[in-house]
């Protein structure tokens, strides 16, 4: 079993089943920053049980303060 973290934010896993291959956490990262936009799109691929990527992308309403509180 593996995660990778990039500034303590999950950008990969392996070993769990669903695993995680790889995240845009730039969005993330700018809340963390300080930067106070509203909205911000995150993007991540897995690969399903045929080994194909899967993608999805969620935008997400989170500022920066209530991200906060969750870290």
């Amino acid at each position: 079993m593996s995660l990778s973290f990039l500034d303590g934010v999950l950008v990969s896993s392996r070993g769990l089943g669903a695993d995680l291959m790889s995240a845009d956490v730039s969005g993330t990262r700018a809340m963390q920053a300080g930067d106070d936009s509203a909205r911000h799109i995150r993007l991540h691929s897995y690969l399903d049980g045929e080994y194909q990527p899967s993608f999805r992308a969620s935008p997400t309403n989170w500022t920066a303060s209530l991200c906060e509180k969750y870290l």
